[in-house]
């Protein structure tokens, strides 16, 4: 561990204003420079060069046992070097022929036969070799390695670049080659321009400003972290970063090598680091640095320096990857102090001007707020009665235990001039987190300008311009700016200016965390009253939101001036409903005489049928449409399952006969046998299935009748009919009866019919009897009244009588010889639904509900599903099986929302036949 009277000189912090013929601005950066392989490799061969790389593979072979990690040992010849300085370069090759970067070192080769002589003298020059031996001597101390510290004076330069080189001599009298740093010295009387901008560029310079940008804050001193954009091509590069003052003139560009591999393959993470100090104890033996494997890994790791002694050392890190192969070392210079224990913290501090020392403890104090190994702390330096002109401050500190530090010095100017007026400004606001834009005004003439600082003593200038736009703030901010007069260097006094920061907390939804609802149904979320606007995640800018999609929801509201923060989201989950169920029966829902059925639901739910029942199966023998909604575990509930319609049925009684003619046959003539109407079924003994036959040939005929199979009645008393298998007489001659046409009838449902009869009867012998004309019973078989009118019109009205369907009507004629004929004629009654364009659910009981005419009557149609959908496609109410009484459209959607006004689309799909579809008028 470095000594703490060394941390304590360079941790103290003072701030001052300082005049100095030179300002060294250093920044390290690190670079990761490896050799990326495919995979783990073995080492394979080597090779080493002198001076010129003659290229890969063509160098001067190394032989040595490959491995992952290989250590050898070899004698290179030098004879044929020739005397003076030289480098010895050493590359390897990898399994599958990839050469790594070459490591090189540089070595003398000298004429003397003896080893080289200790050093005995050094001597340091700008610029200009005098000459070895002319230049200024450094006082060292002999020996085979030197350390020393020297202070060199610069007064005596011109501003601009120069170099400063060193060199040292042995004691056989002969001088080493010289190693040159460069630096800059300024011109100015002041402090340095603060840093305004930085640039970096690859390998070859485009020259100052042409480099790509960095972006930095502008200050004395710039840390910045930035992302490089590479692109380059693989081998060896140098990075360059330089930065420019804010008088417009760059400084030098700092470099550093590294290698890009021509690998494809990301390089393998970093699995271990270790370091060493001084020597390397070789790769994988230095002490094990705890860290966390990854592509880049950052670590902190307090590393002890109780076991090295007093002097200059070196600090070593490496790392390996995951494929087993150890990087280069980066190395760092420091240095251990002789005082033999660690010191105390620091709790005093004393300062004098100029290069009179009153000893230590009698300089002026400055006191320290908070004692410690390390002080922030800003001190103000009292000048009253120091004369103008350049001078220095030189500064120390004391511990606890009574040790003062060696003292830092810098030199600063006392100026005698007239402040400028200082300027006007006034402050600026902002909702929430970011910047504020703050306007100075006034005050300044001719070359003057503004300065902004972060506090009233800081000396570090943050902005040079009348208008500042601070870093992104949290909480209001104090800022400072002044007026300052580059020609004399003097500065008005910092007027505060205050960036102040609005914050607005979320605002408290109705809804916290996570809520649970159905599918198809909805849930409303509603934000705090009192604001003027507001904003939800999902666009819509009412205070209460209706939802019933999944999602997070946020709200921010604003009160004209600023706008909250985004809420916490309300979590709305949708459990789906279960499936639409299927209804299972015992046996056929055509029950006869008191007969009963069984519905069974899906296992596995709760259950609710239309009949009221809960039960999972019900038994029922009343006629009636059943249905039922399951529900599961969460409570949302199924469509209703399709209807199954339970029909009951009385067995018929016995059927009567009608006899319309004798059953006594003659000739062509028939005889008319009707069933009573009003059934659906029709079992002839000669197989006919009509209410109505025309029996020509002699038998016996008996008629079965029913509304459905499993329910009929018994046969009827047997008609028999004969035949004298003679022609008819009338009048003693032959005579034909009249005929019937049976072409059936057709209308549209609750329509009229009406029928010329004359047009349908003919008669060969040309004597019908139209007064005759009749309609047995008087009815169709569906008991819809008909007649015949003086003009033998058959009218017929089924006005009031909605159905679809087949109905039948018998009719009798004869002729003036007795002769009759009857005839069964079907009416084949059709039509279709017709919907209603306009509702208004208002209660009167007009047009509550969106009626579809004939739905329960046209075939196929009560088995449909009806959708309705709002003016944007989005589906609003659907149903199966509309009825026009329990299973309506009431201006209400699924989700149970009155609807508002307006023009909505319907469709509606039937088990048969094509889709209708249309608009209708919502009317409130």
């Amino acid at each position: 561990m470095l000594s703490k009277v060394v941390e304590k000189l360079f941790s103290l912090d003072y701030r001052l204003s300082i005049d100095s013929a030179l300002r060294c601005i250093i920044f390290f950066l690190l670079l990761s420079i490896v050799y990326s392989p495919v995979s783990a490799q073995n080492v394979l061969t080597g090779e080493y060069f002198f001076d010129t790389d003659p290229g890969i593979g063509n160098g001067t072979t190394i032989t040595f046992t490959a491995g992952a990690n290989v250590t050898f040992t070899t004698s290179i010849p030098t004879t044929s070097l020739a005397v003076g300085f030289h480098q010895l370069a050493i590359r390897v090759k990898e399994t599958g022929g990839r050469w790594s970067e070459f490591e090189s070192r540089g070595f003398y080769i000298t004429n003397a036969l003896t080893d080289v002589s200790n050093i005995s003298a050094a001597e340091y020059f700008f610029d200009t070799d005098p000459g070895q031996g002319n230049a200024t001597a450094i006082a060292i101390t002999a020996g085979a390695t030197t350390n020393f510290t020297v202070s060199i004076p610069t007064i005596s330069l011109s501003p601009g670049f120069h170099f400063l080189a060193i060199r040292t001599k042995g004691a056989n009298g002969k001088w080493g080659i010289f190693e040159a740093r460069g630096f800059y010295v300024t011109s100015s009387t002041t402090d340095s321009p603060n840093i305004t901008g930085a640039e970096y560029f690859f390998d070859s310079d485009p020259g100052n400003g042409n480099g790509i940008p960095i972006a930095v804050s502008s200050g004395a001193t710039v840390n910045f972290t930035v992302s490089l954009s590479i692109g380059l091509s693989p081998g060896f590069h140098f990075l360059a970063i330089r930065t420019k003052g804010a008088n417009g003139k760059w400084g030098v560009f700092e470099a550093r090598g590294f290698y890009v591999t021509g690998s494809t393959l990301d390089v393998p993470n970093i699995t271990k680091a270790e370091y060493f100090f001084d020597t390397d104890p070789g790769a994988g033996n230095g002490i094990n640095i705890p860290i966390t494997a990854g592509a880049s890994p950052n670590f902190t790791v307090s590393i002890p320096t109780t076991g090295l002694i007093s002097g200059f050392h070196f600090l070593a890190i490496r790392t390996k990857r995951a494929d087993g192969n150890w990087g280069i070392f980066e190395s760092r210079g420091f240095y251990v102090s002789p005082i033999a224990e660690n010191s105390s913290d620091i709790v005093a501090a004393e300062y004098f001007i100029d290069d009179v020392d009153p000893g230590e403890g009698n300089g002026l104090p400055l006191t320290v707020l908070t004692p410690g190994p390390t002080v922030n702390q800003s001190f103000i330096i009292v000048l009253n009665g120091i004369p103008s002109g350049v001078r220095k401050l030189n500064l120390r500190v004391e511990d606890a235990k009574g040790i003062w530090s060696p003292i830092e010095t810098a030199s600063f100017n006392v100026l005698v001039c007239t402040p400028p007026s200082p300027p006007t400004a006034t402050g600026a606001s902002r909702c929430n987190n970011g910047t504020v834009t703050l306007n100075a005004t006034t005050g300044v003439i001719g070359t003057q300008v503004y300065r902004w600082y972060a506090d009233a003593t800081n000396s570090t200038v943050l902005f040079t311009a009348a208008q500042f736009i601070t870093p992104t703030i949290s909480a209001t901010t104090d800022y400072y700016v002044t007026v300052y007069d580059p020609a004399t260097l003097c500065e008005s006094n910092r007027i505060k200016v205050t960036a102040s920061v609005i914050n607005t907390t979320p605002p408290q939804l109705n809804i916290t965390g996570s809520v649970t609802i159905c599918e198809g149904n909805s849930i409303k979320i509603n934000a705090p009253v009192g604001f003027t606007s507001y904003l939800w995640s999902n666009g819509e800018a009412t205070r209460e939101i209706t939802v019933s999609i999944a999602g997070d929801y946020t709200v921010v509201v604003s009160n004209s001036t600023c706008t909250s923060q985004p809420s916490a989201p309300a979590t709305v989950i949708i459990s789906p409903k279960p499936a639409k169920p299927t209804v299972t029966t015992s046996g056929t829902v055509d029950l006869c005489d008191g007969a009963s059925v069984t519905l069974t639901a899906p296992a596995g739910f709760s259950y609710l049928w239309s009949s009221g029942q809960t039960t999972q199966a019900i038994t029922v023998n009343t006629a009636s449409n059943y249905s039922v909604t399951v529900a599961d575990g969460s409570n949302c509930s199924s469509a209703p399952s399709n209807i199954i319609e339970v029909k009951t049925f009385v067995r018929p009684a016995k059927p009567t006969v009608d006899v319309i003619g004798t059953t006594t046959l003659c000739g062509t003539n028939t005889v008319g046998l009707l069933a009573p109407v009003g059934y659906t079924i029709y079992q002839w003994s000669g197989g006919q299935t009509t209410p109505g036959i025309n029996i020509a040939a002699a038998g016996n005929y008996s008629v079965i009748v029913g509304n459905t199979a499993n329910c009929l009645s018994i046969a009827s008393e047997v008609v028999t009919v004969t035949n004298t298998g003679q022609a008819c007489t009338g009048g003693g001659t032959s005579n034909s009866p009249p005929a019937i046409s049976s072409e059936p009838f057709a209308t549209q449902i609750e329509g009229k019919i009406e029928v010329d009869l004359t047009t349908l009867v003919n008669d060969s012998d040309n004597n019908i009897d139209f007064a005759s004309l009749k309609v047995i019973n008087g009815t169709t078989s569906r008991g819809i009244a008909a007649f015949i009118t003086s003009s033998f019109f058959l009218q017929i009205n089924y006005s009031g009588s909605p159905f679809t369907g087949t109905d039948r009507i018998a009719i009798e004629v004869c002729d003036l010889a007795g002769a009759c004929t009857q005839q069964v004629i079907d009416i084949e009654v059709v039509g279709e639904v017709i919907v209603f364009n306009g509702l208004s659910p208002d209660g009167d009981g007009l047009n509550d509900f969106m009626e579809i005419k004939y739905i329960d009557v046209v075939e196929g149609a009560s088995k449909n599903k009806v959708s309705i959908y709002n003016r944007w496609g989005d589906l609003v109410f659907e149903t199966d099986d509309y009825d026009n009484v329990s299973r309506v459209f009431t201006g209400v959607s699924n989700n149970g929302k009155e609807l508002p006004a307006g023009t909505y689309f319907y469709k509606i799909d039937f088990s048969q036949g094509q889709p209708l579809s249309g608009f209708i008028i919502l009317k409130r």
